[in-house]
């Protein structure tokens, strides 16, 4: 039995990474509600506690690429927010502008009442 809860520990971490980010919350049947948001530009880091991390130059931007799942689900309208506004500012968009050296937490929320959200760490380093 702890065999299979370790492979099963295991398969989960491995989906993490490659899907970006730790999906937060999720509904087996959609009704035609998002299931699953990713951001392409996340890695998974093991070491310390274990993340999605995704690392910026002081005052260089990134534009996110999103993907939610289904891909056909009916409101695909995304929130992007971050815990430490006097770190780094998160448009509308996606875009991550970087304002000073230190750690943020980009989350990413679904606006279709399935509680989806992701969420990933944003270290941001001096240039």
């Amino acid at each position: 039995m702890k065999k299979i809860i370790y492979l099963s520990t295991i398969l989960i971490i491995a989906a993490m990474a490659i899907t970006g980010c730790e999906p937060q919350g999720f509904e087996p049947e959609n009704n035609g509600k998002i299931t699953s948001i990713s951001v392409k530009e996340a890695v998974y880091v093991s070491t310390g506690t274990p993340s999605m991390q995704i690392s910026l130059k002081e005052n260089v931007q990134l534009q996110l690429t999103v993907a939610v799942l289904p891909k056909d689900a009916k409101n695909q309208k995304l929130i992007f927010t971050n815990k430490h506004p006097e770190l780094m500012e998160v448009t509308d968009a996606g875009l991550l502008k970087p304002k000073t050296v230190g750690i943020d937490t980009l989350i990413v929320s679904a606006t279709d009442g399935s509680g989806v959200s992701t969420r990933c760490v944003v270290n941001i380093q001096p240039k």
